[in-house]
């Protein structure tokens, strides 16, 4: 899940750990910070690791998991390597979002701010339906506003900030 299963396809010791680190998930969200767009820049030379990673949130209780999945993975293909994690806190968007990330949060029952909205329409992850309404500000985690979907029944979260949404 972070980076320990053997890395096949690529060539050097820098491509292996880009593809290590392209695989850490989302602790909360089984989604990778690449697909999710929280891995922003990947740079291996000289026995040091450097990545840039912008969090969903400024105060995302995940940073410390997201911070341990990208050490295990550089660890996983470098061991000696030095590892330096950079914050870019609020970079991160919801345009960020790979096509393939947003399949795997709409079949996990994400909606992704912004995203799911079309002409005005808030749609349901679940059932594509625009009968949706907010079940509040905050949902269980400071990046998710939870939502109701009248017609299927199903309640979702979205992902981003409270002040994504219409």
């Amino acid at each position: 899940m972070t980076g320990r299963r053997p890395v096949t396809g690529a060539t050097d010791a820098a491509d292996r750990v880009r593809t290590a680190v392209s695989e850490v998930r989302d602790p909360e969200i089984d989604v990778t910070l690449a697909d999710l767009g929280v891995l922003r820049a990947l740079e291996v030379a000289d026995g040091r690791v450097r990545v840039v990673l912008a969090p969903t949130r400024v105060a995302c209780p995940g940073r410390s998991a997201m911070a341990d999945g990208v050490r295990r993975a550089v660890a996983g293909v470098l061991p000696d390597a030095e590892v330096d994690i950079e914050w870019r806190p609020g970079a991160w968007r919801a345009d960020q979002v790979s096509a393939q990330g947003l399949r795997v949060l709409r079949c996990g029952g994400y909606g992704v701010a912004g995203r799911e909205v079309t002409v005005g329409i808030r749609r349901c992850p679940y059932c594509g339906s625009g009968q949706v309404a907010g079940a509040g500000r905050f949902g269980g985690s400071v990046c998710k506003t939870p939502f109701h979907c009248r017609s299927c029944g199903s309640a979702f979260d979205e992902l981003g900030s409270a002040d994504d949404i219409e």
